[in-house]
């Protein structure tokens, strides 16, 4: 479990800009290894695992924390939760692009991590959209609170019409989804009962209700066997010790 808060969440109690740097050179390494013209569905779900680090390594900055604001990104005075406990005392808050509670400017955050990851993923993203994006945020976080969750239904809604190939009414970037992601979570978990859009699946779950390309190919232990490869190392290099010796495979 400490492992996975560690490579997977970003949780090392250390520096936050420390984690971000190896998050973005986990998925760099992980793309270079996508071969032309071939599918490679494991590798393809280890690269979601390391976009996944890289939103926890902004994420996962503490609350209540002055030196974790958009403008000390990069202070090493800005660090992440610790392994085992996470952000346990602070609920779910963390996770919530528009919470404001700690006097930090998260949508800002966010944002910050929305361009890390165009980088990291070699996009161009036109001004306009960064605007629009700006506009989604700025529009919903003065009325954002714990009772109605931070907007974070409506953040999801107005991030979805944006991402589309050319704006309103055009095709979505992502392949459509029947029934939609948001509805596995429902009334099977605790945030879900609240009304918060969020899988609370297992793996295998996942891949039976929706039967992704490579469906015969795809194995959770492969998964997490390439993307530790990639990210242990990674963590290594930024000076990142490790919170437990190296492991097996998950049984």
């Amino acid at each position: 479990m400490v492992t996975v808060y560690q490579y997977l969440h970003g949780f090392t109690d250390g520096k936050a800009p420390l984690v971000t740097a190896a998050a973005v050179a986990t998925l760099q390494k992980l793309r270079s290894k996508v071969k032309p013209g071939e599918f490679d569905p494991n590798l393809t779900c280890a690269i979601g695992f390391a976009i996944h680090l890289l939103g926890d390594s902004f994420a996962h900055r503490r609350l209540h924390s002055r030196s974790c604001t958009s403008a000390n990104l990069n202070s090493p005075d800005c660090t992440t939760y610790p392994p085992g406990s996470g952000h346990y005392r602070d609920n779910h808050d963390p996770d919530y692009i528009l919470y404001s509670g700690d006097g930090t400017d998260r949508p800002a955050l966010w944002l910050a991590y929305a361009k890390t990851l165009a980088a990291a993923m070699g996009v161009q993203i036109e001004a306009s959209r960064w605007d629009a994006l700006s506009l989604i945020l700025s529009a919903n976080v003065g009325t954002a609170t714990s009772g109605n969750y931070y907007h974070q239904p409506e953040m999801i809604k107005g991030l979805k019409k944006e991402l589309t190939s050319g704006g309103d009414n055009q095709t979505a970037i992502w392949a459509p989804y029947k029934p939609p992601v948001e509805e596995l979570g429902g009334g099977d978990c605790w945030l879900g009962t609240l009304g918060v859009p969020v899988v609370c699946k297992s793996f295998q779950e996942v891949v039976q209700q929706y039967h992704p390309p490579g469906t015969d190919k795809l194995d959770y232990h492969r998964v997490w066997k390439i993307y530790k490869e990639a990210a242990i190392p990674e963590f290594g290099e930024q000076g990142i010790p490790a919170v437990c010796p190296a492991d097996e495979d998950p049984q």
